[in-house]
């Protein structure tokens, strides 16, 4: 999206800057060819609608980047809690299974 946004402002820019600066006093000739004034207007018209669609489909490409990073950020947290939580339940059952078998967790055996 925000490729073909880009597209689109590049197209348009050409079309306006060629407009501009090709346009000689004696005659309306753009890009080599004699245009009449009315294709012209059409082209300066769907040049501003260009520039409008390119710039709404960049800002929706980049929103959507967005919301698709925050989506990732928050599954890896959860996934780390989960982990974590995993962890302590098995360390709290490995005491649990010491506790119960008598062996003393706190004390280290004599060597």
């Amino acid at each position: 999206m925000v490729l073909l946004g880009l597209l689109l402002l590049v197209l348009s820019a050409v079309a306006v800057l060629g407009a501009i600066f090709l346009l000689d006093s004696s005659g309306v000739e753009y890009f080599g060819a004699d245009v009449p004034a009315v294709t012209l207007f059409v082209v300066g018209a769907l040049s501003v609608v260009f520039i409008g669609t390119g710039v709404r489909l960049m800002a929706s490409g980049t929103k959507r980047n967005l919301r698709a990073r925050k989506e990732l950020k928050r599954a890896e947290r959860a996934q780390a809690e989960r982990a974590q939580t995993e962890q302590a339940q098995t360390e709290q059952a490995q005491t649990e299974q010491a506790q119960a078998d008598g062996v003393d967790t706190d004390r280290e055996s004599p060597r």
